[in-house]
């Protein structure tokens, strides 16, 4: 089948009645919301390269205008403005979780430990950096087992890995850190602290540690099994949250799993093996 032409004005309005697949589905939203951001920053290019994918996942074929912009010479300019709008996008939302929780009298702000002695915060942090070893060792399982989550597995090496292949480790490392404390800020500090006061004792963290994780995970929605597993991580850190009482720990679990299983997703791109 021939994909119908579509002219740059409707390349997001068309989606054949048939799509049923709940995986790409999810992607191209996701992919949409990507093209989105890009013509609020006015980058036609790289909001095109992004609604081209969403085509080429509607029709399941190879796109001329994507592989002409894979090419490395157009990634490099593309993938720094991935890096620039998707850094803004996370601090941003650090930054709305600031203003709503400062609006509602629950400033997330004040749940990280940056006013305790230095000793206090850097085991915080260490407790963080430890809590994501074991999420990503069952990260590895999952993906050295072929037989285990296939669908989910397709759809992370085929729209998510792609995003990330064409940016440094520098890069990928900004994104991180920007994505853990601007998502830890709005779904721990704000979202999980205030549910907590507003509920109170003796079950309120309980509670809101249940609402801020599945919260967590519907937000970041490409489909059902994605969700089920980041709702998981989400109670992670939420967990780690209430025990160390310290918005650094979560922050920095966040920031080193999103790092190291980017790096792992990107590692045939990044460091190709000799054939």
């Amino acid at each position: 089948m021939e994909s119908p032409g579509i002219a740059d004005g409707d390349r997001c309005k068309y989606i054949p009645a048939n799509r049923t697949d709940e995986c790409e589905s999810g992607a191209e939203f996701k992919l949409g919301i990507l093209a989105a951001a890009a013509k609020i920053v006015n980058e036609r290019e790289l909001c095109e390269d992004w609604e081209d994918r969403q085509i080429s996942l509607r029709f399941g074929e190879p796109n001329d205008r994507l592989t002409d912009l894979d090419l490395p010479e157009n990634m490099s300019n593309s993938s720094h403005k991935l890096v620039a709008i998707a850094f803004a996008f996370e601090a941003g939302l650090g930054l709305l979780a600031v203003l709503v929780g400062r609006g509602l009298g629950c400033d997330p702000l004040l749940t990280l430990g940056y006013d305790k002695p230095v000793g206090q915060l850097a085991i915080a942090c260490l407790w963080g950096a430890l809590a994501a070893i074991p999420l990503l060792i069952a990260f590895l399982f999952l993906d050295r087992h072929p037989h285990m989550l296939v669908e989910f597995k397709k759809m992370i090496s085929s729209t998510v890995a792609p995003m990330f292949e064409g940016l440094s480790i520098v890069e990928v490392a900004a994104i991180s850190v920007a994505a853990g404390l601007g998502e830890e800020l709005l779904f721990r500090g704000l979202m999980q602290t205030g549910l907590q006061g507003w509920i109170g004792e003796p079950y309120g963290w309980a509670m809101a540690l249940v609402v801020a994780s599945i919260a967590f995970g519907v937000c970041h929605w490409l489909n059902a099994t994605y969700a089920a597993i980041v709702t998981v991580i989400g109670f992670c850190m939420g967990g780690l949250f209430v025990l160390v009482d310290d918005l650094a720990a979560p922050i920095v679990a966040h920031a080193v799993f999103d790092f190291a299983a980017i790096l792992y997703l990107t590692r045939d791109a990044r460091w190709p093996r000799d054939s």
